[in-house]
């Protein structure tokens, strides 16, 4: 077999990516998003979450801010709630498309540590805004998701879930959006594929 370097970055499926500003204090997004570091998009780290909408098992530390981001690729049609759980505080964009550009703040945790609520119920906190409104979908459109989240001291995650209008699960029992639908521009540097059997020669129209 032979061996074929990857060139460039390429659509990979259950996966998200991770930046990570380090030694940043405060528990607010804000905490985040003001800062020089961030601004000029100069990460200390940048991970991959494998699997669902869980940051939790890609970074564990204190005084740090992260934005995740991918896309998130319905296989189903139609209205759909957006759920954000958090420690410390979060934000949760998603665009019509799969640009960065038409990215809209649909979710935020302004506190800690709350689970998934129906949309309109209050949560601990006395706000609904852990919970998006509807928003449609369409399937097989990719659209571009993003997550943000500042971590303070003590645990810490961020996790996304979501439910048709239809679907009756409660929000309480809801789980992270699996990575089934769930994709990211990964960077194969060093990565290599190794070619088996090489192809045949094949001429046609």
């Amino acid at each position: 077999g032979s061996t074929t370097a990857f060139k460039s970055y390429v659509l990979s499926a259950k996966f998200l990516t991770m930046a990570v500003w380090d030694n940043l204090g405060g528990t607010a997004v804000a905490n985040l998003t003001d800062d020089a570091r961030y601004q000029a998009g100069t990460p200390d780290r940048n991970l991959i979450i494998a699997g669902n909408f869980d940051s939790t098992p890609a970074y564990q530390a204190d005084n740090y801010g992260a934005q995740v981001d991918g896309f998130l690729i319905p296989k189903q049609s139609g209205s759909y709630n957006f759920y954000i759980s958090s420690d410390d505080a979060s934000e949760l964009w998603l665009s019509t498309d799969e640009t960065t550009a038409k990215l809209e703040k649909i979710a935020e945790e302004t506190d800690c540590c709350e689970g998934f609520v129906e949309y309109g119920t209050l949560n601990d906190d006395g706000a609904t805004s852990t919970t998006s409104e509807l928003i449609t979908l369409t399937a097989g459109r990719r659209y571009a998701i993003r997550a943000l989240v500042k971590e303070g001291g003590g645990g810490d995650y961020v996790r996304v879930a979501w439910k048709l209008d239809s679907d009756q699960t409660a929000a309480a029992n809801l789980t992270p959006i699996p990575g089934e639908f769930l994709a990211t521009y990964a960077n194969p540097v060093g990565a290599s594929v190794t070619i088996a059997t090489e192809p045949a020669d094949t001429t046609a129209e």
